[in-house]
């Protein structure tokens, strides 16, 4: 669904989303199109989708990706880098993608350290020039890279974590989790 205001809503769909579960949405204004990762165990090749109007999507494809694995959920952009990010659950084979476009096989694969991960929230921050990810599960809860290609785990406590907030203000960037738990990070 869409809306202008906030008040009155706009139910879209579209026929990507028969077997397929959204899990995050963006606007990159850069490339004129809203992202949306998904869902869809169904697939070999299925990543997510692109809209230039939030009612028209098109879906986006990596080939080459393992029946199971087109589990995508969530995604950043760096206007600063023009690159996009896309993290997975607890994926093998692509568990982190980087594409300038967000068109179909225009994904690179990148490795990240870490098993079972299912990355629930991903974001730029352009005043520490890093992407920095949280995780619910897996053996890394935490990771930064400058570029989208190369990741550093970071040390953060063993929760549930599911979102990351960048105060820009305080330079403090919050992660958000399950049972009232939260953590900051300066760096």
């Amino acid at each position: 669904a869409y809306s202008t205001e906030g008040i009155t809503w706009t139910t879209s769909f579209s026929t990507w989303l028969n077997t397929r579960q959204p899990t995050d949405n963006m606007f990159v204004q850069e490339l004129g199109l809203y992202v949306s990762p998904h869902y869809d165990v169904n697939s070999t090749s299925s990543v997510g989708a692109t809209s230039p109007d939030g009612s028209t999507w098109t879906n986006i494809t990596k080939t080459g990706t393992p029946l199971g694995d087109c589990k995508y959920t969530c995604t950043a952009w760096s206007p600063e880098l023009t690159t996009g990010v896309l993290l997975g659950d607890n994926i093998a084979t692509f568990p982190c993608m980087t594409t300038s476009t967000f068109v179909s096989n225009s994904f690179t694969t990148r490795t990240i350290s870490g098993t079972g991960n299912k990355w629930e929230s991903i974001v730029w921050i352009p005043d520490i020039t890093k992407f920095v990810a949280v995780s619910s599960t897996g053996t890394n809860r935490t990771m930064s890279s400058p570029t989208g290609a190369t990741w550093t785990t970071g040390t953060i406590a063993s929760n549930t974590w599911r979102k990351l907030v960048w105060n820009k203000y305080a330079q403090v960037l919050w992660a958000f989790g399950d049972a009232d738990k939260f953590a900051t990070s300066v760096d």
